[in-house]
């Protein structure tokens, strides 16, 4: 019976170191599933703020740069402007000469377009000419005038560029107003071309009429009041004449691009007179370079 309760209570024993160390163990796992879940509690803290931290420190930082770009836009802008307001200041004599010569240009072709279309017009409105060669040099005289209002305006136009410029260093405006005088002459001749074969045509195809009109129209005699009347108004014109020819020249020739206008402002002649003197009027008359003409 002693053996029995004795190993009764080793059993018993036994089962209490057993549960012991079950609960000792139970324990343990739970404390170490503790401890693991703070330090994922606290690692996910710390990242957390430093994730903070970084962002942080990049809003500083992207706000400092953006501050930065936004002062050296600025004083870019600053500087592009001044260098504008400084370029329109003092625009190069270069870029201006440029221009000058683009408008020659334009109006030298402008010019020339125009010249084989005046023509065709001279040759159609000849068909109707009524007045011999007279009517040829008003209708040429007509065409021709077209070309010089289209160089007249080419050349205000450079002249008004030219005043307008800031710098006019090294432009030479003569020479650019030569250039399109030289495009106008150069076409004008070619009116004056057409112009000179047509009434050298119709010369050649109209008979003379001088003999029989010297037979058919009989001489007015002269009666002695209008003898005493001429002899009066040559004497007049004689004594006019020889005092202005000791003043002027008696002629003068036909420069490149000139008109009545010009002549007479080089000649210091009335325009009048210069047409009166060399059988025109301001609606007949025709010019060309080297043509001579008479002023007193």
């Amino acid at each position: 019976m002693n053996e029995e309760n004795e190993q009764r209570g080793n059993v018993r024993s036994a089962r209490r170191q057993q549960q012991k160390q079950a609960s000792r163990m139970r324990m343990m796992k739970i404390g170490a599933a503790v401890a693991v879940v703070l330090l994922l509690v606290g690692a996910g803290t710390g990242l957390y703020l430093h994730s903070r931290n970084n962002a942080s420190e990049n809003s500083v930082a992207k706000t400092s740069e953006t501050t930065q770009s936004s002062t050296a836009s600025t004083t870019a802008s600053s500087e592009t402007e001044a260098t504008q307001e400084s370029s329109e200041a003092t625009e190069p004599s270069g870029a201006i000469s440029e221009q000058l010569q683009a408008v020659v240009a334009d109006y030298s072709k402008k010019i020339e377009d125009k010249t084989p279309v005046l023509i065709e017009e001279y040759q159609a409105e000849i068909q109707n000419n009524q007045d011999g060669v007279n009517g040829l040099s008003v209708i040429a005289n007509r065409k021709a005038r077209e070309l010089q209002a289209l160089s007249d305006e080419g050349i205000s136009k450079l002249r008004g560029m030219y005043q307008d410029a800031s710098n006019k260093e090294d432009i030479d405006l003569d020479t650019m107003i030569n250039q399109l005088s030289a495009s106008y002459t150069a076409q004008v001749a070619r009116i004056s071309d057409i112009y000179l074969r047509t009434s050298a045509e119709l010369q050649a195809a109209t008979p003379s009429s001088e003999s029989s009109s010297e037979e058919t129209t009989p001489s007015a005699e002269a009666t002695p009041e209008t003898t005493e009347t001429s002899e009066s108004q040559a004497n007049q014109y004689t004594a006019q004449s020889t005092e202005d020819t000791s003043n002027q020249a008696a002629t003068t020739v036909v420069r490149e691009g000139e008109g009545p206008n010009q002549i007479a402002q080089r000649t210091g002649v009335p325009v009048e007179t210069i047409l009166s003197l060399n059988g025109m009027t301001m609606d007949d008359f025709f010019f060309n370079p080297g043509q001579e003409l008479r002023l007193n």
